[in-house]
């Protein structure tokens, strides 16, 4: 690099990512009290697992960009309302003659979790008002997110009313916490390993998901 103006394409991949994780970093130092607002863990670490979400998004999005062929991209821009992440990758594999479909079976780790990821997005961003959730009042009257098990049952609440399957993500998001924004992180963690194995022999700079261009112009 010369020194000069310069010209780069913002990565948005790296961009989430870097800022989920230092919401992440003040969601843990709230944990500890660092902060004066009580609720400023959760408020967080919400923000922190949407952000999470979107990622996956962007990522999906610069492997169409990086490695799809022209005509197969196209294709994948028509349609991207319709098309998941796992549809815009194998769709982008076939275009580079990569076979793997076999470990991109929607029911394996970590792709399994996108279904998951995508639940808690429509949930946050398209609150259905028929959708409950439960706390116990304290005789301080304190609401907690915990339920007795006898309540459980007398008022038939099953875990699954109450946690995403698999991650086991609180459906409230009032009771999302640090540890859940980091489960999410990890899942977004593998999901990078994973697709940077499968493009490794066609991506001409093996740091391509968080990597930014830069160019004189």
């Amino acid at each position: 690099m010369q020194p000069g103006t310069i010209e780069t394409y913002p990565n948005a991949y790296h961009v989430l990512i870097h800022d989920a994780d230092y919401i992440i970093s003040l969601a843990e130092k709230a944990e500890t009290g660092e902060f004066k607002d009580e609720h400023a863990k959760t408020r967080f670490s919400r923000n922190a697992i949407l952000l999470l979400i979107l990622s996956t998004e962007a990522l999906a999005n610069r492997i169409v960009n990086l490695f799809a062929r022209g005509d197969v991209r196209e294709i994948i821009t028509r349609n991207e309302k319709s098309l998941s992440f796992l549809d815009k990758l194998i769709l982008t594999m076939s275009s580079n003659d990569v076979e793997r479909a076999e470990e991109l079976h929607p029911d394996l780790e970590p792709w399994l979790y996108l279904k998951t990821l995508k639940n808690i997005r429509n949930q946050l961003v398209h609150p259905n008002e028929n959708f409950p959730v439960y706390y116990t009042m304290q005789s301080d009257k304190s609401l907690h997110f915990s339920i007795p098990e006898n309540e459980m049952k007398r008022l038939k609440i099953k875990n699954s009313d109450r946690f995403y399957k698999g991650l086991d993500i609180p459906k409230d998001p009032y009771g999302l916490l640090p540890i859940h924004a980091k489960r999410i992180r990890k899942v977004v963690q593998d999901i990078e390993v994973q697709v940077r194995e499968i493009f490794q022999h066609v991506a001409a700079d093996p740091t391509w998901p968080t990597h930014d261009i830069f160019r004189n112009c």
